[in-house]
């Protein structure tokens, strides 16, 4: 095994911004309005210890813009005139590197988001698809770059246990009725070891991925707007309690889907949306192992700053 060569990013809050060691420095952009197109950047690469974007260290501010995708649907979650003025003012403001949310499925949850793409294991809404082109045809436009991350261990848009409800047929436990936090936990880890579940994950990525943007024409894999495909938002191997005899499950489940997104966007990098320590029973051991697999290009951790 050998040890991670990757770049560490720093997400703070939930997820809520990602920014590397050392960002960019100075004032804002002023002037000329941001909206004017610019010449596009080619694909972030990983060399050695450092992001790389035609040829120079990469360095960028970024922020979560998780509702990118429902910002930009022609659909009723739509506000493209919203959306554009956001992502005026982020340029303006040289945050210039967004998470987004690019597939969420529908729940009976109480607090996940409606709607969602993927209505069933092999229904997705080219709504909120469309959404999604929209958002890289802009971003593209101000020379943006995303990180697009796929399925989510948590309740909120639907995620690991949604895909096992589908699986099993049996209703998703509600942490936010039952309170129960460590039953829900378990019910997500248990995605990574139940083999329909992830034919039906695996489904939903090649849709994404093999995607051809409806504003544009470009493929998704050729689009340098794109910078990574993150496998979800903040993967455990388990709950609090229940996680240890699960780790090599864990390890597994990276190392074949980021092997497998890969193989479908080999331009692109791949990371795990990991929170860090936290995200790995709090095992420093568990991470580098998870993250040692050649397809994850870097690291990722998750810092609440108030905690």
């Amino acid at each position: 095994m050998h040890k991670p060569h990757s770049l560490v990013l720093l997400a703070l809050g939930a997820a809520l911004a990602l920014v590397t060691p050392a960002c960019a420095q100075g004032k804002p952009d002023a002037g000329a309005p941001v909206s004017k197109p610019v010449k596009q950047s080619g694909f972030v690469s990983v060399k050695g210890r450092q992001f790389q974007l035609d040829g120079k260290p990469y360095y960028f501010g970024g922020a979560n813009l998780w509702y990118g995708m429902y910002l930009g649907s022609p659909g009723v979650t739509g506000d493209r005139a919203r959306l554009v003025r956001e992502l005026d003012e982020l340029a303006h403001l040289r945050v210039r590197n967004l998470r987004v949310l690019a597939i969420s499925e529908t729940s009976t949850l109480k607090r996940a988001v409606r709607p969602a793409v993927m209505q069933s294991p092999d229904n997705p809404d080219e709504t909120l698809w469309k959404g999604l082109d929209f958002l890289l045809d802009e971003m593209a436009k101000r020379d943006m770059k995303a990180v697009l991350y796929l399925n989510n261990f948590w309740q909120w848009s639907g995620g690991m246990s949604q895909y096992m409800a589908w699986t099993n047929g049996k209703p998703v436990v509600d942490p936010d009725v039952t309170g129960d936090w460590n039953a829900f936990m378990d019910n997500s880890a248990s995605f990574y070891r139940e083999p329909k579940a992830q034919q039906a994950f695996h489904q939903a990525i090649g849709k994404l991925i093999g995607r051809r943007n409806s504003v544009n024409g470009r493929a998704y894999t050729d689009d340098p707007t794109i910078m990574a495909w993150q496998l979800a938002n903040e993967p455990r191997p388990g709950s609090d309690a229940n996680a240890r005899p699960h780790f090599d499950v864990f390890i597994k489940w990276v190392d074949e889907t980021a092997g497998y997104i890969k193989t479908l966007a080999p331009k692109q990098l791949v990371s795990t949306g990991n929170e860090g320590w936290m995200g790995t029973a709090g095992s420093r051991e568990l991470y580098e192992q998870a993250h040692a697999t050649k397809h994850v290009d870097y690291l990722t951790y998750h810092m609440w700053a108030p905690n």
